[in-house]
């Protein structure tokens, strides 16, 4: 299980790319990607996914070696097959869940992980990655997932690819309270991240990247 979890990615720290690469343990150019969004080409919120894309052609992995993934159709069981890194992005978590279940990735990401393959969260993506996604409530709205027409139940379990919660952007005021407090009520522990560290998780060692 390899798991590196960040608030930001690497745009405020290069360390965390540079352990993002270490982990893959290919050089740039033959890594592929599988990035995960809740947006499409039709949604403003596109221009996140493209700032992604461009980010990590920063550290040398070609654009067409970038599968983006919107959550809009049901998952192959073989569609991980030859990538090195599932990649998810930021935005609605409670949105992300439902997505990630509906298609099938959830159980897609949980054989890929197992067979050594990289998860890399980010902001939401991280959260997604622990036991439950109830503790981020006060700051994320479940509310557009109940809107949905087939939606009955607001599910909160995450994909517990690890046993620990990640809260990041833990140097956001609006953040700290929220956190400090969920930590206090949680039953199972919760890691802040600043938006320049990073948790990095490789079996059952972790580590603080900052």
């Amino acid at each position: 299980m390899k798991l590196l979890l960040t608030s930001c990615g690497w745009e405020y720290n290069p360390k965390i790319a540079k352990e993002f690469l270490r982990l893959i343990s290919k050089k740039p150019a033959q890594i592929k990607i599988f990035l995960v969004t809740t947006a499409d080409k039709k949604n403003k919120d596109w221009k996140w996914v493209k700032r992604q894309v461009r980010m990590i052609a920063r550290i040398g992995i070609a654009e067409k070696n970038i599968e983006i993934f919107s959550l809009d159709r049901k998952i192959r069981k073989d569609e991980l097959a030859y990538i090195d890194a599932v990649y998810v992005c930021g935005g609605n978590t409670f949105l992300y869940l439902h997505g990630i279940r509906k298609t099938g990735l959830d159980k897609v990401i949980a054989k890929f992980t197992k067979k050594g393959g990289l998860y890399y969260g980010i902001s939401a993506g991280s959260i997604l990655a622990g036991p439950d996604i109830a503790f981020i409530t006060p700051l994320d709205d479940p509310s557009v997932v109940r809107a949905l027409p087939t939606v009955k139940v607001i599910h909160t379990k995450g994909l517990c690819l690890t046993n620990v919660g990640v809260a990041p952007h833990y140097n956001n005021k609006e953040y700290v309270g929220v956190i400090n407090e969920s930590r206090a009520k949680s039953k199972f522990p919760i890691v802040p991240l600043t938006d320049t560290q990073a948790l990095a998780i490789v079996g059952r060692k972790k580590k603080i990247i900052e």
